[in-house]
């Protein structure tokens, strides 16, 4: 006995000494070297203790043997909708179109490459740019010049010439204003002298008053072209008449007509009287004398008549003297005053003179007694067909419509007032006006502003809003352009993400999703674990359309769905039957062995009959 122990000495090589755990040798002397075996993986490190072992493992690797690689890719850290790959000791992101990046945190500037044309300002957007087009261009990249002539602005007949963010109109003749609209009224220049004007299309037409003729009326007709004027009289032209200035023995409108000087009965004594142009010659009877056979001969011989007398009429056995006027007596000694009677018209004043009188008339009367009232109106002072009036000494000109002055001279200016407001410009005529309105407005004083939205322009819904010469159309949804004729392409600054197609819809659009992806804006990578495909508790790994499972210990597959034979490898030692688990496996021992694997011998030897070690037992 050594203690309470007992101790049996056995034979030589009837035993032998069997180690504690971790250690061997013939006597148990030597520390094993559990890492011999290299049982740490994936480059890990083995660090040797008693009866076990440590493995530090490499980076991106766990697990008691660094047999688990570990998931850089949990939490997360692919942002964007990127997709991660698990690494070694690492991940890869897959970055959603548009994005880049270790962790696809950066958006791709679309802008870098300077798409948009013609300067346009570029937009960034997610795997997209926009282009904020200059005014006059359009499409994607703004290289396409909006064609501002395709609503054919131009009217009459005018030709368009495009333009940038413009047009410009080329009109026909007798056009104007920017898009020809306007008639040019060629009679506003008042080009007809002595006529009224009607205006055409690049033209017009004079109506030429009596008297006057040519393109312009500005030319008088000569009546006295014609010479109507008889007897060689003289024509004076006057406008639309003339006047005939007879020769003395001539008289009438065209001196046609010879004036009979014998109708005075100028011959004395019964004289006959012939007639002749401008005079007459008198036939005496026998027994008288003279121009006017006025003389009888003797009597008068010794010139008794005083006062240079006409003459001394011969009478019988006497004389009788014929004085000149202004004298009488027998002698013809006494001066007769002519102005006694009170001859002179009108106020006018007489004056004496010898057998004569001559009157001094009062202003606007003439003739030998001042009884002619002198007419003012017969140089037709009156312009402009006004109606002369002759007065005392002056005249008074009843002028026609559209005109005023002493002489009918000033064209009354009917724009005065300004009739035409501020809306048109005021053109003046005879007795009347004409607004020329400015573009937008109408009405014969320019005080309609003229609706532009009457033809209903706006297209697709739009709704018009008139402006001064124009309109405003505010388009529904989805529409834009001038008259909202374009459908906006939502496309063009669409989110559909992971590369899905953008269908253009009225005012909206729609994303269609490439396998894998759902969601309004294809933005949701679909999860394909939600089905919970993997099967024996793995754990599910969501990729782009499709997943991966990673199994559980014992098992294996595309779903995790076979479990792993851990007898094939036979573990079970000393003829031991391997019954197969789950990730495990359990020996069915023969007789005299037990352990996991059978691998050890049932301990005969207890009690220990070994002293110094352990007793070996035997099969």
């Amino acid at each position: 006995m050594y203690g309470n122990k007992t101790i049996d000495v056995e034979i030589a090589n009837s035993y032998s000494c069997y180690c504690v755990p971790g250690y061997e040798g013939s006597h148990c002397e030597t520390n094993k070297n559990e890492c011999s075996s290299a049982p740490c993986l994936n480059k890990g490190t083995c660090i040797d203790r008693v009866n076990e072992y440590f493995c530090e493992c490499s980076a991106g690797f766990s697990g008691s043997r660094c047999e688990v690689n570990v998931n850089e890719c949990e939490p997360e850290p692919c942002v964007n909708g990127g997709l991660c790959i698990d690494l070694t000791a690492d991940y890869l992101c897959v970055c959603s179109s548009g994005f880049t990046g270790k962790d696809c945190d950066s958006n791709i500037n679309e802008c870098a490459s300077n798409p948009c044309e013609n300067g346009g300002i570029c937009e960034d957007g997610i795997n997209s740019y926009q282009c904020i087009c200059p005014r006059g261009y359009t499409s994607t990249n703004c290289n396409v010049n909006v064609d501002e002539c395709k609503s054919s602005p131009c009217k009459n007949g005018a030709v368009c010439i495009d333009r940038i963010n413009g047009y410009i109109c080329d009109c026909v003749p007798g056009f104007v204003g920017e898009n020809c609209q306007t008639e040019v009224d060629e009679c506003a220049s008042s080009p007809c002298i002595y006529g009224s004007c009607d205006d055409m299309v690049d033209g017009y037409y004079c109506n030429c008053y009596p008297g006057f003729y040519s393109d312009n009326c500005a030319l008088e007709i000569n009546e006295c072209a014609s010479q109507p004027c008889v007897n060689n009289g003289i024509c004076d032209n006057r406008v639309n008449a003339f006047r005939c200035i007879c020769p003395p023995g001539f008289t009438n409108e065209r001196c046609g007509d010879n004036i009979q000087e014998c109708a005075s009965n100028p011959c004395r004594n019964g004289a006959r009287c012939e007639d002749g142009v401008n005079h007459f010659t008198c036939k005496c009877v026998p027994g008288f004398q003279g121009v006017l056979c006025e003389v009888n001969t003797d009597e008068c011989a010794s010139s008794p008549c005083n006062n240079d007398a006409i003459t001394c009429v011969d009478g019988i056995n006497g004389y009788n003297c014929l004085c000149r006027s202004g004298y009488t007596g027998d002698n013809c000694q006494i001066n007769i005053n002519e102005c006694s009677v009170a001859p002179c018209e009108n106020g006018g004043t007489c004056v004496d003179g010898i057998a004569e009188f001559s009157c001094q008339c009062a202003a606007g009367y003439t003739g030998t007694l001042c009884e002619i009232d002198v007419n003012e109106c017969a140089s037709n002072p009156c312009s402009n067909e006004g109606k002369c009036l002759n007065l005392v000494n002056k005249y008074e000109c009843q002028c026609a419509p559209g005109f005023d002055g002493l002489s009918c001279f000033t064209n009354i200016n009917d724009c005065a007032e300004n009739p035409c407001g501020a809306h048109g410009e005021c053109v003046d005529l005879i007795a009347a006006y004409r607004c020329e309105c400015t573009p937008g407005y109408t009405g014969q004083t320019c005080d309609v502003d003229i609706n532009d939205c009457q033809g209903l322009p706006c297209l697709n819904g739009g709704t018009c809003y008139d402006e001064v010469n124009g309109y405003r159309c505010a388009c529904v949804v989805g529409y834009t352009g001038a008259f909202c004729e374009t459908d906006i392409d939502e496309c063009l600054r669409n989110n559909c993400k992971n590369k899905a197609y953008c269908i253009d819809g009225i005012g909206t659009y729609s994303c269609e999703c490439n396998p894998g992806f759902s969601g309004t804006y294809c933005q949701i990578n679909d999860d394909e674990c939600a089905s919970s495909p993997c099967k024996n508790g793995a754990s599910c790994v969501d990729g782009l359309n499709r997943f991966s499972c990673e199994c559980m210990q014992g098992y294996r597959g595309a779903t995790c769905e076979e479990n792993i034979d851990d007898c094939f490898s036979k573990p079970c030692r000393n003829g031991a039957t391997c019954v197969d688990g789950v990730a495990t496996f359990r020996c069915e021992c023969a007789v005299g062995f037990v352990g996991d694997t059978c691998q050890t011998n049932i301990n005969d030897c207890d009690p220990d009959p070994c002293l110094y070690g352990t007793c070996e037992d035997q099969i």
